[in-house]
């Protein structure tokens, strides 16, 4: 998980973490969604 989650973060630092928060999860839960929907627009 650990790459693609890297991918997401588009060039930005990861700050890598044991715990997180529920920002985070909710940062994470949306760039994946997003991701998603990008994909499913262009066929992949």
């Amino acid at each position: 998980m650990a790459p693609q989650l890297s991918d997401l973060a588009g060039g930005r630092a990861v700050e890598w973490s044991d715990s997180w928060t529920d920002e985070d999860l909710a940062e994470a839960t949306t760039a994946a969604l997003r991701r998603f929907e990008d994909q499913e627009r262009e066929g992949c």
